[in-house]
């Protein structure tokens, strides 16, 4: 049994418990940011998509982490810098993903988060990333900076060219 509650803005909050049925989305319908939920006892409420969001992303199982796990992420610009952040566990939510638990809490990654094994590779946390592994940090950063680079020049030469052509 899920236990916890969850707080619907000027409703208060429910015990995650008496969740019944979430109905999924349906961006044809009227109100197609709400989520119609029902509890248990024959109640019925709607979330919004910002409270659905929370709710799913809502750890229902925590299991440790190895230690020496990182959540790393980059800034490719200049000067390029990794950041690091101690992967203390893994989240299993209430939409089935698994996600990292930092000291701070459970983390949302985006694209651009990786984790950081012991032995020191690198594997996306994504499954929109472009790449999946890389064999160090340092590895990642010199890709991801490259990448900047180019993106940057093709920038520079549109904005040159556009430029010319006025």
């Amino acid at each position: 049994m899920l236990s916890g509650f969850f707080n619907i803005m000027c409703k208060g909050d429910f015990p995650i418990a008496d969740i019944e049925w979430i109905k999924p989305l349906d961006a044809r319908a009227k109100e197609a940011d709400r989520y119609p939920v029902k509890l248990r006892g024959n109640r019925a409420v709607e979330l919004f998509e910002f409270e659905y969001n929370e709710l799913m992303h809502r750890p229902i199982q925590i299991m440790p982490a190895e230690t020496g796990t990182n959540l790393v992420s980059f800034d490719a610009s200049d000067p390029p810098m990794i950041f690091r952040s101690p992967i203390i566990g893994w989240a299993l939510c209430l939409d089935g993903r698994i996600r990292p638990v930092i000291p701070i809490g459970v983390v949302n990654p985006g694209v651009d988060s990786f984790v950081e094994m012991r032995g020191g590779g690198i594997a996306a946390l994504s499954d929109a990333a472009e790449i999946d592994e890389f064999a160090s940090a340092d590895e990642m950063l010199q890709h991801f900076v490259g990448r900047y680079k180019a993106r940057k020049a093709e920038t520079a030469a549109q904005d040159s060219n556009h430029d010319a052509a006025l």
